[in-house]
């Protein structure tokens, strides 16, 4: 018997859910990793050398965010994105991991997770 979650009423279903979800971790990981660092929209924008239009539209998750954009922001952070795809916590009868996450860790600081979904694991220095 095929797997349902494969099937393209899943996908159909699913993807208006994702194209909301996995905008809004990420862009919460970047609000949330530039409160704790108070780095304002105005010093990102000089870093990433773009507008604070620019960095305002990142940030409302309206944008397109590509994966060169994520990047970017990350390097102006000294920052990187940790992402754990797991199954559908609706569709699985025991998951650990569930739902989108975005997971932030620096160089010189605690790793911080924003998701719509349970905790990765342990949120102490060096963890990844």
């Amino acid at each position: 018997m095929a797997d349902p979650r494969l099937s393209k009423e899943t996908y159909t279903e699913r993807l208006p859910e994702e194209l909301e979800l996995l905008p809004a971790a990420f862009t919460a990981a970047i609000r949330t990793f530039m409160s704790r660092h108070k780095i304002d929209q105005a010093t990102l924008a000089a870093m990433l050398g773009v507008t604070p239009g620019r960095v305002s539209q990142i940030l409302s998750g309206d944008a397109n965010l590509t994966l060169r954009t994520l990047a970017s922001v990350a390097a102006a952070l000294d920052a990187r994105f940790e992402v754990t795809l797991a199954p559908h916590p609706e569709r699985t009868a025991s998951t650990v991991e569930q739902g989108a996450s975005a997971v932030w860790s620096t160089s010189d600081g605690p790793m911080f997770q924003a998701g719509s979904g349970a905790q990765l694991g342990s949120m102490s220095r060096g963890f990844h």
